[in-house]
């Protein structure tokens, strides 16, 4: 029986020292449930900031369509101005046909008659550089506003590879 009782103790201590094993493993296990658990709140916190950012984003996103619209409204805008213009600039030029035509008969008037033709080819000089420069004028006023057009035209693509980038549909 003593024997019995040894075999028993022994058992008894073996299944003891199992038990604190096994509950240094449960404990282990505790704190590794308990990292995760953490990690898990970061991540849900990661995630709510993630979507704060994303309501950020789709706020900035309707304020770019928003100027989007805005900048196509003005570019019909100065699309018409560049009409506008090109008409001026046609009838500018039949008016310099015009005015040319009008000079070629004035000289020669002053030819025929021989009288004040300096004081008329000075007149005459004076209105063609005017007409010149308002015609040069005009010219640069066309290019500059083509100059603008393209640049807004690249800044319209710009916001579109955007658009596209972010993944979302142009609504325009």
């Amino acid at each position: 029986m003593e024997e019995q009782l040894k075999e028993l103790t022994m058992m008894v201590r073996a299944i003891y020292d199992q038990q604190l094993i096994m509950n240094a493993k449960i404990d282990g296990l505790d704190k590794r449930v308990g990292n995760i658990e953490d990690r898990l709140d970061r991540i849900e916190n990661r995630m709510d900031g993630l979507e704060q950012r994303m309501d950020k984003l789709e706020s900035r996103m309707d304020g770019l369509e928003q100027r989007m619209d805005k900048l196509e409204n003005k570019m019909d805008g100065l699309e018409q101005r560049m009409d506008g213009l090109e008409n001026r600039m046609d009838n500018l030029e039949g008016k310099v046909d015009s005015l040319e035509q009008r000079m070629d008969h004035f000289d020669q008037t002053v030819d025929s008659l021989k009288q004040g033709t300096n004081n008329v080819e000075v007149k005459l000089d004076r209105v063609a550089g005017l007409f010149d420069q308002k015609v040069t004028r005009i010219e640069q006023e066309g290019t500059d506003t083509q100059e603008r057009l393209k640049y807004i035209r690249t800044i319209l693509i710009r916001h579109d590879e955007e658009i596209l980038a972010l993944g979302l549909k142009r609504t325009v």
